[in-house]
């Protein structure tokens, strides 16, 4: 906040600006906010203010790199992380149409890497691949959805429906039918309809990411945001990799799938929260 003395100490060092200097950021309506914010006490506490066009002119340009620092911060805000993610999956999705060298031999690499069959393997990831799948979400999703209903958070109850009815299923159908890529063969689980992009690997980032976002929105905790991130985290993880591991999707597919639900997840996040800090009341 100014005081009157650090602006007559200023001006009495001879320090002068031009309102004509000014950038356009003055035009703005945050700019406006912040210069009734920071003038209103100046003028209540000496009137003459309003006549003394130099003080007027000091004042400005400092609400204005004020307004311009606050303008940097809010593209700063803007992650590169979501155009990566973006980027990657256009890659892949264009790769696959094309039939790229590229494309095959990272399946290859994916599939080498993760395919070491077993009793014990088997066993694990099927059981991890379980929790994908559309009855197992839907369950998870209702839950979720009626438990936030029950404690008035609506909006965190639209950000994760969204997410997962809309973008993770939705789009995901819309997305396989236009590129139409078989699956391999043969399924360690039964399975049908298209493999390009996974449907369970964005679920796993849409709905188990929604909800570290909402725990993280309202959890006091620090540690119980670890643990439940830790644990979600692992999910959504777990999940693609078990897809490829029982050859029901390429890991492109994992990939390209993870990637675009990532997005998917930062664009929602902004449309519901607009980054808004942790609110006072806790999940009980």
């Amino acid at each position: 906040m100014f005081t009157y003395d650090y602006v007559s100490n200023c001006l009495n060092a001879s320090i002068r600006y031009r309102l004509l200097d000014i950038s356009p950021v003055i035009q703005s309506t945050e700019f406006r906010i912040l210069f009734d914010k920071f003038t209103a006490p100046l003028i209540l506490y000496n009137p003459a203010i309003l006549t003394n066009v130099d003080c007027n002119a000091f004042i400005i340009s400092h609400l204005y790199a004020i307004g311009y620092n606050h303008y940097m911060r809010k593209i700063q805000k803007i992650s590169i992380l979501p155009c990566i993610s973006l980027a990657v999956f256009i890659t892949l999705t264009v790769g696959v149409l094309l039939k790229a060298k590229f494309i095959q031999q990272f399946d290859n690499f994916g599939q080498q890497l993760i395919q070491h069959y077993d009793h014990k393997h088997n066993w694990f990831f099927t059981t991890i691949t379980s929790i994908g799948n559309v009855s197992w979400s839907a369950i998870i999703l209702i839950t979720i959805s009626l438990w936030l209903i029950y404690h008035h958070f609506y909006r965190e109850t639209l950000f994760i429906g969204f997410n997962v009815i809309v973008f993770a299923g939705l789009s995901n159908q819309i997305v396989k039918n236009i590129i139409t890529r078989p699956r391999p063969t043969p399924h360690l689980v039964p399975t049908s309809g298209f493999s390009f992009p996974s449907g369970h690997a964005m679920v796993s980032v849409l709905l188990y990411g929604s909800l570290i976002i909402i725990l993280h929105r309202h959890l006091k905790s620090n540690w119980q945001r670890r643990v439940a991130s830790c644990l979600l985290l692992g999910l959504i993880i777990l999940i693609p990799i078990s897809r490829v591991y029982v050859n029901v999707h390429y890991p492109s597919d994992i990939v390209a799938g993870m990637a675009i639900a990532y997005t998917m997840l930062y664009i929602s996040q902004q449309l519901f929260f607009n980054n808004k800090g942790v609110p006072d009341d806790s999940l009980k």
